[in-house]
């Protein structure tokens, strides 16, 4: 049964059109706006989608702007149904991206002919390709087992492997031999990426592998990340006879790659393992092995060395935070506190940034630098980050009631999260549940969390940008591409990061930088905020040098909800004092 996504906000419309589909079998959906008709569309990924020109929240042509945004919904057929006859109308729906257009009113048949003519054009298609698609299922069955670029076996290869080297082992008649599991990393493998591109890295990875291959042949050898490789040596009766070998395969990277005409040098770090002294699992193997390589890189990298108890004090702390995080986040002991972002021209607060706090019962407040890089690390950062959207847009949206006020809200989103798939549906849902309009909300990225893809991270910004939400790139300054991030991103907001601000009216070097940085991004056309502000000295240069908004201390640590109600009521009294 096919499915039929109606989104109109007159109920008489929304009526006919549903009793017509319905009594043709179509598996009907509606939505009554624009925001509810994109989270739906992401949501049950309808096979038509029937949407009106003229409604709240979001008008028609923002939402086909949104959802051919996605990769999703990026050729799912879309019907216009207006009132709205006029050519140059037609003309620009069908610029982005519109199948059709029906004029109100319109009657039944008109209505059916138009989705099954779309239903039978995506139909075709789906047949044109699907010879390709059955190809590439059958490539990707291939390559299940083994790396797409360096033909290396893989991980799940890697657990075989594994077993039947144990399984051999055990079966030794000299007890006394041994059997090392070998973990080697690139060196800087992340800043050759940026600096060489995917496809130079690509021919790069494959020539190491061949290398690799040609050092420790007879040995098993595996890929397990982009950067990473495990060797499982045969049964050896020296430890040296290992640290040899990998000494003598560094020794084989003083020649230089030469791919794309570019003479390229590559650095490994290894960390040895030996079973069944160090772990007798092969992912226990392969901690131990990376405690060693942590090690290595520690001291420069380029080195190799074996795993030992004694590199592993010092985490039982780190362990016991992270069980206690887990715990935090279970019984919700985290909560959020805003801190406000003052407009310097009319000296009221009109947003602030939200941000999480975590109150221990025993250890009382855990500074977030303490816990939020691990939880990106673990992987408990993900909920972190949906808990605040969700507390944060709820919270707005209450205080916009009460006090009348466009107050908007920004939240720090993490590379992590910025790089799931899923996050703009999520961040669609939060703002449906709390009422909170797009436009009232801003994401706040760092440049660290867009460097990994930038064709990918452009997209997504584009894709939030399209709903109305705002974009800013926080700390701007403190990286080493910020000038290049202006150009490859639109963005909505510059914050200037506090290094640039502290003692600004004394330090002529961060003088000379923020009031540049300052006309750059107004010429952009781009709302500068500055964070980190801490005396009446540093305001008055601020607004000196036309900044839009302040951050910091000299007016209010971040605060509570009540504590940042009580702001807003004397914000909204009196200018801006201490």
């Amino acid at each position: 049964m096919h499915k039929i996504l109606v989104i109109e906000d007159d109920p008489l419309v929304m009526d006919n059109v549903i009793d017509i589909l319905e009594l043709e079998d179509y598996d009907v959906l509606s939505a009554v706006n624009g925001l509810e008709g994109v989270q739906r569309a992401l949501e049950h990924a309808p096979d038509v989608i029937l949407c009106d020109v003229m409604m709240p929240l979001m008008n028609g042509y923002e939402v086909l702007r949104a959802l051919r945004a996605d990769e999703q919904t990026a050729t799912t057929p879309f019907i216009f149904l207006t009132a709205k006859a006029d050519r140059s109308d037609q003309r620009h729906g069908m610029e982005l991206g519109a199948n059709d257009y029906l004029t109100k009113p319109f009657t039944p048949r008109e209505l059916l002919q138009a989705v099954t003519t779309r239903l039978q054009q995506q139909t075709a298609v789906a047949q044109k390709y699907q010879a390709q698609i059955q190809d590439i299922s059958q490539k990707a069955q291939q390559q299940l087992y083994q790396d797409a670029i360096t033909g290396l076996p893989n991980r799940l290869t890697l657990g075989d492997r594994f077993a039947d080297a144990v399984t051999d082992y055990r079966q030794e008649p000299e007890s006394n031999r041994l059997l090392c599991l070998a973990s080697l990393r690139i060196d800087r493998f992340s800043s050759l990426q940026h600096d060489l591109g995917y496809g130079t890295t690509d021919q790069l990875l494959h020539a190491f592998a061949q290398r690799l291959k040609t050092r420790f042949s007879g040995h098993s050898i595996a890929q397990i990340s982009d950067a990473e490789f495990v060797i499982i040596f045969k049964p050896l009766a020296h430890k040296k006879e290992v640290t040899t070998a990998i000494q003598a395969f560094q020794a084989d990277l003083n020649r230089p790659f030469l791919i794309a005409q570019q003479r390229i040098f590559l650095a490994i770090s290894a960390g040895l393992t030996l079973y069944p002294r160090d772990g007798r699992a092969l992912r226990e193997l392969l901690q131990h092995a990376q405690t060693a390589i942590a090690q290595v890189e520690k001291q420069g990298g380029n080195g190799c060395e074996f795993y030992s108890a004694i590199l592993s004090v010092g985490k039982a702390p780190r362990l016991y935070l992270e069980a206690e995080l887990r715990e935090a986040i279970a019984q919700q002991q985290l909560h959020v506190q805003y801190q406000p972002k003052i407009n310097l021209k009319t000296q009221k607060i009109e947003s602030c940034e939200a941000l999480v706090r975590w109150h221990h019962p025993k250890q009382g407040l855990v500074s977030p630098g303490r816990f939020l890089p691990l939880a990106e690390e673990v992987g408990l950062i993900d909920s972190i980050g949906e808990y605040v959207l969700a507390v944060a847009g709820q919270q707005m949206r209450q205080w916009q009631q009460e006090f009348g006020q466009p107050l908007q809200v920004a939240v720090n989103v993490s590379s992590r999260q910025f790089n799931r798939v899923d996050l703009r549906q999520r961040v669609l849902q939060i703002l449906v549940e709390s009422g909170l309009a797009p436009e009232c909300l801003e994401l706040e990225l760092t440049e660290s969390t867009l460097v990994s893809d930038f064709t990918v991270a452009k997209r997504r910004l584009e894709a939030f940008r399209h709903l109305g939400i705002k974009i800013a790139i926080d700390d701007f300054g403190t990286g080493y591409s910020s000038l290049q991030y202006l150009q490859q991103f639109e963005f909505d907001t510059l914050k200037i990061d506090r290094c640039f601000v502290q003692n600004i009216h004394q330090n002529k070097g961060n003088a000379a930088i923020t009031q540049a940085t300052i006309e750059m991004a107004h010429r952009l056309g781009l709302t500068v905020v500055a964070e980190g502000v801490e005396n009446q000295a540093e305001l008055e240069w601020l607004q000196t040098h036309h900044c839009d908004f302040m951050q910091g201390y000299y007016f209010s640590p971040p605060v509570n909800g009540s504590e940042f109600a009580t702001l807003l009521t004397s914000s909204a009294m009196a200018p801006l004092k201490r």
